[in-house]
């Protein structure tokens, strides 16, 4: 694993003194320099003189590869279990923890129904759709995986789906940021919104860590909240196993092996070290070795998550942006939009403390996206229903034929 972590940590330090170089600017941060370097090797010459190979030429062996893997998965992991000693008690008060419930019980579903009213209208495959709302609404390659097998998803839907979804946690590592600034949202509730609406894991932290704030409040909000929202895998895939358990034969006897493995062992730690932080203020406070100890925690996350911000960047092969396809990317885009704007209305009034506001926020995008996957679901039955009708009930002879449709 060494090569692909010295090229990832090596990319990331890297990042971190290019930006302290450039001039100041809000828009720009270690996380988006660190993925844009990334992606510039491996979108040169730079990539052929490391022996580099892209993800299309699909060389998992290559030399790079178990260290890239090991950095996007494990060394992003123990970044949000370090990121609990960064949790002080003025983040996370029950408000915050309400809201988060709260936004994610509306936006989740409503993205589903959303999803597949597009999917329905776009004539897409019920599993591929499938695939593209779970990662959308929960944690974006990892859901794709765990709900493939209990929605009937066949490999090629899988890979048109992770496609899909990465090119919006791109997206969002663009875009995020601008907008949080252009509204002037305060970087706990900026993270807060990274952590509910960006699909997948490590983009959701690594737009969280661009917000800032004092004490990192924009990535230990975003860690916090999308910790959160992974914990809802498991009954999301129960609820796909109930609702498709047709579609995929002996896909129920696994299940409950796909919800264990698929729990995020992490969150423990990341619980422990935020009951640490909250203990060691109390005993600690003011003494200069605690101090210290917080110093070298918030620098090992600052190295390890622009690493992993390099590591996302050493994946982004601008040429396989496009693999997914447009009905599909069309479904993903609405889906992201819809779950990012619903998230972001519901955080603004629970900033402004309107708790009415975020309950008819959250209800109206329930009933909204329900309406509408209802309407284009009949539409499309009544379509099929008079096609297919009229095929079998047309009789007669000559120049006389009589439709009879059921």
């Amino acid at each position: 694993m060494i090569p692909g972590l010295a090229l990832a940590f090596g990319v990331g330090l890297a990042a971190l003194g290019i930006r302290h170089a450039l001039p100041p600017s809000p828009y720009v941060s270690d996380v988006l320099v660190a993925i844009a370097l990334g992606a510039l090797i491996l979108n040169t010459p730079l990539a052929r003189l490391l022996r580099l190979p892209r993800p299309s030429e699909n060389a998992a062996t290559h030399a790079y590869a178990k260290g890239l893997t090991f950095t996007g998965k494990w060394v992003l992991r123990g970044a949000i279990v370090l990121m609990g000693l960064k949790v002080q008690t003025k983040f996370l008060g029950a408000g915050e923890v309400a809201l988060i419930l709260g936004v994610a019980a509306a936006s989740i579903p409503s993205a589903f129904f959303v999803a597949h009213a597009m999917g329905t209208w776009l004539g897409l495959r019920r599993p591929l759709v499938d695939l593209v709302a779970g990662g959308t609404m929960i944690c974006g390659a990892s859901a794709i995986q765990a709900i493939a097998p209990v929605t009937g998803g066949e490999r090629d839907d899988q890979g048109i789906a992770i496609a899909t979804v990465f090119v919006f946690s791109v997206t969002a590592l663009l875009a995020f940021r601008p907008i949080a600034l252009y509204l002037e949202i305060d970087p706990s509730y900026a993270g807060l919104w990274a952590g509910l609406s960006v699909n997948d894991l490590s983009s959701a932290i690594a737009v969280g860590q661009q917000m800032g704030g004092a004490g990192d409040a924009g990535g230990v909000m975003a860690a916090a909240s999308k910790s959160a929202r992974v914990l809802l895998l498991a009954p999301t895939l129960v609820a796909f196993a109930v609702l498709r358990g047709h579609a995929a034969a002996g896909a129920e006897g696994d299940l409950r092996k796909r919800i264990t493995s698929h729990l995020p062992g992490f969150l423990l730690g990341y619980l422990a070290l935020a009951a640490a932080r909250a203990l060691g203020d109390r005993v600690f406070a003011g003494n200069s070795a605690w101090a210290a100890a917080l110093d070298v925690n918030r620098t090992m996350v600052d190295v390890a998550m622009v690493s992993v911000s390099a590591a996302i960047g050493l994946h982004l092969e601008l040429r396989g942006l496009l693999r997914a396809g447009v009905r599909a990317l069309a479904v993903g885009g609405v889906t992201s939009v819809w779950m990012a704007s619903v998230t972001l209305s519901m955080i603004c009034a629970g900033a402004r403390g309107s708790t009415y506001t975020v309950v008819l926020v959250g209800a109206g995008a329930l009933a909204a996206s329900y309406l509408l996957w209802r309407i284009e679901k009949g539409r499309a039955l009544r379509k099929n229903g008079l096609r297919v009708g009229g095929n079998a009930e047309m009789i007669g002879t000559g120049q006389h034929h009589e439709l009879r449709v059921r």
